[in-house]
């Protein structure tokens, strides 16, 4: 798998990614997670085979390009205020300390790494979670599984129970 990019913002380019993560990812960083989540779907290993949405495998994947897909982010919430907010006191009693990025962010009240509006090609994810994988570049960060949900809804899965 090749990385592409080179610094500056693909907006406007619909081969490309729109990065919006303020710095934390870089333009090849997600373009990579974008070649990876098409190869997944085309080859039918999911990132989460618990919801695979039993596909065996999809090459047409390998045909789908970002097409201005946007991604941001959003600063992690510290587990005491996510024991706060969810009324779970588990939080806190499982990570006692609150400096550790949490990698999670909340959806409607929901405890998430990210999620995507597939309908408007967006991702939204932790921002720890989007940094990762420049820690890791032959793994995967949060963004991957979203663009897989964006990969399939675009080859017409209903996606929404993943």
């Amino acid at each position: 798998m090749a990385a592409c990019g080179s610094g500056g913002h693909f907006v406007g380019d619909p081969h490309t990614i729109q990065n919006r993560t303020q710095g934390i990812a870089s333009d090849a960083n997600l373009q990579y997670q974008w070649v990876i989540a098409i190869n997944m779907v085309a080859n039918g290993t999911p990132l989460d085979p618990a919801h695979s949405l039993n596909w065996v495998s999809d090459p047409r994947a390998l045909n789908e390009t970002p097409n201005g897909v946007i991604v941001t982010c959003q600063n992690d919430i510290p587990f005491s205020e996510l024991a706060r907010l969810t009324g779970n006191p588990a939080w806190v009693t499982n990570h006692p300390d609150d400096s550790i990025e949490s990698n999670i962010i909340l959806l409607n009240g929901l405890a998430v790494h990210g999620y995507a509006i597939v309908a408007d090609n967006k991702v939204v994810t932790a921002c720890s979670g989007v940094a990762q994988i420049m820690d890791a570049p032959t793994g995967v960060g949060n963004p991957t599984y979203e663009f897989e949900n964006i990969v399939l809804y675009r080859l017409g899965y209903d996606v929404s129970k993943r």
